[in-house]
C-alpha cells in the first residue's frame, strides 16, 4: 500500500492523517446494521435514489451500507474524492472485462483524453458550430412528422450524428449505425448490473464484442480510404484530422476514434431526453427560449436563458446520476475518517443537486436560478457529468449541443407530450420512462 499524500485542506480544517485508528473508524461510521443492513439492497433497488436520500438524512452526508462501502453526501468531500481519482482511486469495473483497469490501461485512457480533448476545446466547438448545427437541425427533421416518440430510442443516433463532425470529415452512415448498436449493447450489460469474470460465456458479452469489432472494421475502413494528401482544414480540424498529421498507426487511430465517439455519448444522450421531456412540460420556458434564439439571431449575442434551461435540466436530471469509484490507497472521505484501499465509494449527484442547503427550493424548475448576479452557488454543488481526471471528456460539446437543440426546437418546432413520463430510471445513466413526444415543424411566420 503506497504512503497517502499529506492531508488537504477541507471546510477550513484539516483531513486527518492515515492512522490505524482512523482506518479502523471507516467499519464504524453510520449506517444500517444488523436486518437493516442485509436488506438495503432489496430496498436500493425498489428506489435508489429515495433510498440514499433517506439514509443521508438519517446517518449524515457520510455513511456506510456495507463493510467496503461507503456513501459520500458532501460536494467539498465528494469533489475532493473525484479530483484524486487515478491517484486515490479508480473508475468501476469494466463490464466486459470483469475487472477494474490496471494502471497501464489507466494512462492509456488517459493520454487518449489528451488527445481527445484537443478537438473539444471551447475555442475548437466554435469553429465546427455551422457544422453543429446543421448536424442538429436535420437530426430534428428527421424526427419531425414521423409520430409520436420515445426520446431514449432516438437520442443515441442524434447525438451521434451531431457530435460526429468534431470527429469525422464526413457523415460516415455505416460508423453511426455500428456505434448506436454498440453502444446499446454496452448499456444493456452495464444496466445488468452484474460482475461476470472475463471466462464466463455471455450472450451479453458475445454482443458486445461482436458490435464493438463492427465499429473498429468500419472505422478502419473509413481510414483506409482517407489519401496520404487529403487537404486538413487548419481552422477546424477533425479528431481523424489531427490523428492522419500525426501519423498515428491504424490500429492505434481506430481505438481512440472509437473510444472517443462512445466513452461520452451514453450521459449526454441521457441529457438530450431529459431536455426534450423539460421542454416539452414547460412551453412558457420555450416560447422564452424562442424568443431569445431569434432576438440572438439577429444581434450575435449568447443564448443566455436557453443556456440556463439547459443547466437546470441537468440539475434536476444529472445523466450520471451516481459516480463509483474504488480506492486503491488510504482515502479520507470526512473529517474524520479514511477508508482503506479496496473500498467502494459512491458521490451521487443527483443528491447533492437536490439537497436544499445548496440550492434554495431544490425541486423547483428554476432556470433563472442561473441568470441572477446575485445567487451564490457552492462551487462543488453541481457535477452534471462528473469532476476530476474523469469528467466526461465531451462536456463543453455536450452543452453546446443541448443548448443549439433547445433553441431550434423553440423556433422551428412544436414539441408537445403525447404520453407522460413515469417513474424515472435510475440505471447507469438516468432516463425518462414511458414518455412519448411529438415534434411537428412550426409553420413558417407562425
Amino acid at each position: 500500500m503506497r504512503t497517502r499524500a499529506p492531508p488537504q485542506p477541507f471546510h477550513g480544517r484539516h483531513i486527518m492523517a492515515t492512522s490505524p485508528d482512523a482506518l479502523a473508524d471507516a467499519l464504524t461510521l453510520p449506517g444500517p446494521v444488523g436486518a437493516d443492513r442485509r436488506g438495503w439492497r432489496r430496498a436500493y433497488d425498489a428506489d435508489p435514489a429515495g433510498f440514499l436520500s433517506a439514509s443521508q438524512e438519517r446517518w449524515g452526508d457520510t455513511f456506510t451500507l456495507d463493510k467496503n462501502l461507503v456513501v459520500v453526501g458532501d460536494p467539498d468531500m465528494a469533489h475532493q474524492i473525484l479530483v484524486a481519482t487515478d491517484r486515490e482511486s479508480v473508475i468501476g469495473p469494466d463490464r466486459l472485462e470483469g475487472r477494474f483497469p490496471t494502471a497501464e490501461e489507466t494512462r492509456e485512457w488517459m493520454g487518449t483524453r489528451k488527445l481527445i480533448g484537443r478537438v473539444l476545446t471551447p475555442q475548437a466547438v466554435r469553429g465546427q458550430l455551422p457544422r453543429l448545427e446543421q448536424a442538429v437541425s436535420t437530426g430534428l427533421e428527421s424526427l419531425a412528422g414521423g409520430g409520436p416518440f420515445d426520446p431514449m430510442a432516438v437520442t443515441h443516433e442524434t447525438c451521434l450524428r451531431a457530435f460526429l463532425p468534431m470527429y469525422l470529415p464526413g457523415p460516415a452512415p455505416a460508423v453511426v449505425s455500428a456505434l448506436r448498436d454498440s453502444i446499446r449493447a454496452a448499456l444493456v450489460l452495464a444496466d445488468a448490473g452484474v460482475h461476470l469474470p472475463r471466462w464466463w460465456p455471455s450472450s451479453m458479452r458475445r454482443r458486445v464484442l461482436t458490435a464493438r469489432r463492427r465499429v473498429h472494421a468500419e472505422l478502419r475502413a473509413l481510414i483506409t480510404a482517407q489519401r496520404p494528401d487529403d487537404q486538413v482544414p487548419s481552422d477546424s480540424p477533425t479528431l481523424s484530422d489531427l490523428l492522419r498529421t500525426a501519423s498515428v498507426p491504424t490500429d492505434q487511430a481506430v481505438h481512440v476514434l472509437g473510444n472517443a465517439l462512445s466513452k461520452g455519448l451514453p450521459a449526454t444522450a441521457g441529457a438530450w431526453s431529459w431536455l426534450l421531456h423539460d421542454l416539452a412540460a414547460r412551453p412558457d420556458d420555450m416560447a422564452r427560449i424562442r424568443d431569445e434564439a431569434i432576438a440572438c439571431r439577429a444581434s450575435g449575442e449568447e443564448l443566455s436563458y436557453t443556456r440556463a434551461f439547459v443547466r437546470e435540466s441537468m440539475r434536476t436530471h444529472p445523466p450520471a446520476w451516481l459516480l463509483a469509484r474504488e480506492t486503491t490507497a488510504p482515502t479520507a472521505v470526512s473529517e474524520r475518517c479514511t477508508v482503506p484501499a479496496g473500498t467502494t465509494l459512491f458521490v451521487s449527484p443527483y443528491l447533492i443537486h437536490r439537497d436544499p442547503r445548496y440550492w434554495p427550493d431544490p425541486h423547483r424548475f428554476t432556470p433563472d436560478r442561473w441568470t441572477s448576479p446575485h445567487t451564490e452557488r457552492h462551487r462543488y454543488a453541481y457535477l452534471p457529468f462528473g469532476a476530476g481526471p474523469r469528467v466526461c471528456v465531451g462536456l463543453h460539446l455536450g452543452e453546446v449541443l443541448l443548448t443549439l437543440t433547445a433553441a431550434r426546437i423553440a423556433t422551428d418546432h412544436h414539441l408537445t407530450v403525447t404520453t407522460p413520463a413515469t417513474a424515472p430510471a435510475f440505471r447507469s445513466v438516468l432516463q425518462p420512462t414511458g414518455i412519448r413526444l411529438q415534434l411537428t415543424r412550426r409553420a413558417p411566420g407562425a
